[in-house]
């Protein structure tokens, strides 16, 4: 690994161009870079500019260190001397100093072209009287519960989609502007939060009338400081907008702790995964696939079967999305047959328990590369242990951003691990001893590999596989961390 200036464009963007971390992750950084980003610069308008504008800076402090270079040659000082020593480490090792020097200095303009985005989304919302817009919000599964609505909603409705995980404010705002028309029917927002407001002020852009909160764990806790800041947020989809339908998760037990103090008198209706009796739709006849294919079962309401589908989707949640798609379908006028004779079109979220045969030597790899909460390592482990009659390998390098709960999650997770998986692969982060810990706890005793990078697990992985594995990539850790 080597100093990279992009690297430090990279991690600007990374971290959404909060200073204080970007600073932090820079230095912890120090003069080394990865040789490849888990993903690429995404070089949009601020981006582009931020780059330009720490480049000419960057230039002028050249300019000034020839000009007093030109000094020195006719009169030479050890103290100019130093300077231009300080100037040019400047521009090599210390680029992210001129990115946050640019950050700041376009702040303002930035704030005003922020504004003024978001003024133009809200006023269109206001315009568009027919559009039903769905939030949807939680710790977990909010890009698969968005993806899942898409797709079972779309048999008779024209729905756009917030694309990917743009979550943000401005993301939502821009998706708006740029593909909602006259003619869409619903918009699904996926929101995304880090601290108290954030979910309030993404209401306020596009206020939900129909508002499904997925569920609450430790994911970014470090960010919120607290569980209890983090219920507050998540709850914010339902507190900023009295008048929505409220859809929750009745198998997440942070919401159905919480979720009475929130909601107050409103009509809630619940979902379920695991025949909840909160929930009016009952899961039977439930079958996995152990050749890939998914999973596939029965549901009925008020003791009426209402039908077959077959999802290719590994963990049971999936069920869990489905019976949301068929309580908002009806909050829509959407008949249950037609939304779960859909169900089978839904097709897995890239990186979060995605498979991918490799068919030569009938190795099935999952990726889950993109789901870094603990809700979702647990899910992904119970996928592994329905695989019963092929050797199952689960590779992470843990979780990040769990706070204060760090410790206790990754035991957590080592123990489950323990008592279901054949191997472990672990890529040596800071949470790492712990999840072994966890193994340990649990009497493990299958095979435990650890990789000092994942560039070195990527490179030798291949050789550890036999015919018929079950390969599961859970989170993928973010370069922004050590």
């Amino acid at each position: 690994m080597l100093h990279n200036p992009l690297y430090h464009i990279y991690l600007l963007q990374l971290e959404n161009y909060n200073l204080g971390r970007f600073l932090r992750a820079a230095a912890a950084a120090g003069l080394s870079a990865p040789k490849n980003f888990r993903n690429p610069i995404t070089w949009t308008a601020k981006i582009t500019g931020v780059t330009m504008l720490a480049s000419i800076l960057g230039f002028a402090a050249a300019m000034g260190a020839g000009s007093l270079t030109g000094s020195l040659l006719s009169n030479p000082s050890v103290t100019a001397w130093v300077l231009v020593v300080i100037l040019l480490l400047l521009l090599y090792v210390g680029f992210f100093i001129l990115l946050a020097a640019a950050t700041l200095v376009t702040l303002p303009l930035d704030r005003v072209i922020r504004f003024s985005i978001k003024k133009r989304a809200r006023k269109k919302v206001s315009r568009l009287d027919n559009l039903t817009i769905i939030g949807i919000t939680g710790s977990y599964g909010k890009t698969t519960m968005k993806r899942v609505l898409k797709t079972l909603l779309s048999t008779e409705k024209n729905v756009v989609a917030t694309d990917e995980s743009h979550n943000t404010p401005i993301a939502v705002a821009r998706t708006l502007l740029n593909k909602v028309t006259k003619d869409t029917d619903v918009f699904i927002v996926e929101m995304g939060a880090y601290e108290l407001g954030d979910i309030k002020a993404l209401c306020e852009i596009t206020p939900p009338d129909i508002s499904i909160l997925n569920g609450i764990n430790e994911a970014h806790l470090e960010r919120f400081g607290s569980i209890e800041n983090t219920i507050k947020t998540k709850f914010e989809i339902v507190t900023s907008v009295p008048d929505s339908k409220v859809v929750l998760n009745a198998d997440d037990q942070e919401v159905m702790k919480n979720y009475k103090r929130f909601v107050g008198d409103r009509d809630v209706v619940f979902y379920s995964s695991k025949n909840s009796s909160n929930c009016k739709y009952e899961v039977y006849d439930k079958r996995f696939h152990e050749d890939g294919t998914g999973i596939s079962f029965r549901l009925k309401s008020d003791g009426d079967s209402i039908g077959y589908t077959k999802v290719t989707h590994f963990a049971d949640y999936i069920i869990g999305s489905v019976t949301a798609g068929l309580c908002v379908g009806q909050l829509l006028g959407i008949p249950e047959e037609t939304i779960l004779k859909a169900a089978h079109q839904i097709t897995p979220t890239p990186h979060r328990l995605q498979p991918i045969q490799r068919t030569a030597s009938n190795v099935l790899v999952i990726d889950d590369s993109y789901n870094g909460n603990p809700d979702g390592a647990h899910a992904a482990i119970d996928v592994l242990e329905k695989f019963i009659s092929r050797r199952t390998i689960y590779v992470t390098p843990g979780l990040v951003e769990m706070g204060d709960r760090s410790e206790e999650v990754h035991h957590d997770i080592g123990k489950h691990l323990g008592a279901v998986v054949d191997v472990v692969v672990l890529i040596e982060t800071s949470v790492t001893d712990w999840i072994v810990e966890g193994l340990r706890q649990a009497g493990f005793a299958g095979e435990l590999i650890t990789f000092e990078s994942p560039q070195k697990m990527h490179a030798e992985i291949s050789d550890l596989l036999k015919t018929g594995d079950v390969l599961l990539f859970q989170n993928d850790w973010p370069e922004n961390y050590r």
